[in-house]
C-alpha cells in the first residue's frame, strides 16, 4: 500500500483552514473574557501574546501553503512544519505552563473570594 503523504498533508491544511475561523473567534473571546474577568488573571499579557502568536502562526501557515505549494513544494512544506512547531509550543504553554485560575481555590482548600479590579 502506497501512502500519498502530499494528499494527507493537503487534507490537514484544508481541515485547518475549515476550522480556523471558529478557533480564532473562540481564542479571542476567551482571552478577552480572561482580561475582563472579576478574578485577577496573572500574566494576562503573556497569555494574550501566546494566543496571538498561535493564531498568527496558524494563519501564516495556511496562507504560505496555499500561495506557494505549487511553486516550491518542499520549501513550503518545511516552512509550514516550522510554523506547526510554533503552534505546538504555544499549545504546550497554554496547557501546562499557564497559571490555572479556576483550579487554584479548589486545590488549596480555601474558599475563593471574588474581587473587582481596581480601575
Amino acid at each position: 500500500m502506497d501512502v500519498d503523504t502530499d494528499l494527507m498533508f493537503e487534507c490537514l491544511i484544508y481541515l485547518n483552514a475549515f476550522y480556523f475561523p471558529v478557533f480564532g473567534i473562540c481564542e479571542t473571546i476567551m482571552t478577552a473574557a480572561k482580561y475582563n474577568s472579576i478574578v485577577d488573571t496573572p500574566d494576562i499579557v503573556q497569555d494574550a501574546a501566546v494566543a496571538f502568536t498561535k493564531l498568527s502562526a496558524e494563519l501564516i501557515k495556511m496562507v504560505i501553503y496555499k500561495r506557494f505549494k505549487n511553486v516550491r513544494r518542499k520549501i513550503t512544506t518545511a516552512i509550514v512544519v516550522f510554523f506547526t512547531f510554533v503552534t505546538f509550543a504555544a499549545l504546550i504553554y497554554q496547557l501546562f505552563l499557564q497559571k490555572p485560575i479556576m483550579s487554584e481555590g479548589a486545590h488549596s482548600g480555601q474558599p475563593r473570594t471574588l474581587t473587582k479590579h481596581a480601575n
